[in-house]
C-alpha cells in the first residue's frame, strides 16, 4: 500500500489561517499526530500563526477606520449640501417677504415672528455647516426661537 505524502504547504496554511488544533489537523489530513506536532514545533508554526493573526487584526482595524472615515465624510458632505438647500429656501422666503413689504401686499407672512424664524434658521444653518466642515468640535443645542423686535421694521406693513 503506497500512502501519498501530505501537502505540507496546504496543511501549514490551514493551521495558520484557521482555529483548527494540531490534533484535528493531523486527523483530517491522515498524518500521525506526533509527526505533525514535531514539524510544527521545528518550523515554529505557533509563532507564525500569532504573527499572521496579529497582521490580520491590524489590517482589519485599519479597514474599519477607513470605512468609518469614508462614512463620516459622506455624511458631512450630505449635511453640508442640505444646509445649502436650507439657505436657498431661507433666501427665497426673505426675498418674498421683502417683496411683500415693499409692495404693500395685504395677505403676507412677512412679520416679525417669521423674520425671527428666518434669522434663527440662518444661525442654526451656519452652526451646522461649521460642524459638517469640522470647524467646530461640539454639537450645538437647538434653541427655541425667541421673538425680538427688529429695528427699522415698519409695523404698519405687518
Amino acid at each position: 500500500m503506497n500512502k501519498k505524502k501530505p501537502d505540507w504547504i496546504a496543511v501549514k496554511n490551514e493551521y495558520l489561517t484557521t482555529n483548527i488544533s494540531t490534533r484535528d489537523l493531523a486527523a483530517k489530513n491522515e498524518i500521525p499526530y506526533e509527526t505533525l506536532k514535531s514539524r510544527s514545533i521545528r518550523e515554529k508554526w505557533n509563532q507564525e500563526k500569532q504573527n499572521v493573526h496579529s497582521k490580520i487584526t491590524a489590517e482589519s482595524q485599519q479597514k474599519t477606520i477607513e470605512l468609518a472615515i469614508n462614512e463620516k465624510t459622506a455624511a458631512s458632505e450630505r449635511h453640508y449640501k442640505l444646509y445649502g438647500t436650507c439657505f436657498d429656501v431661507i433666501e427665497l422666503l426673505a426675498k418674498r417677504y421683502k417683496h411683500d413689504l415693499e409692495n404693500d401686499v395685504k395677505k403676507t407672512n412677512a412679520n416679525a415672528y417669521n423674520a425671527q424664524l428666518l434669522m434663527n434658521g440662518i444661525n442654526l444653518g451656519q452652526k451646522g455647516q461649521r460642524l459638517s466642515l469640522g470647524m467646530d468640535k461640539e454639537a450645538t443645542e437647538t434653541e427655541e426661537p425667541i421673538i425680538h423686535v427688529i429695528k427699522g421694521l415698519d409695523i404698519s406693513k405687518i
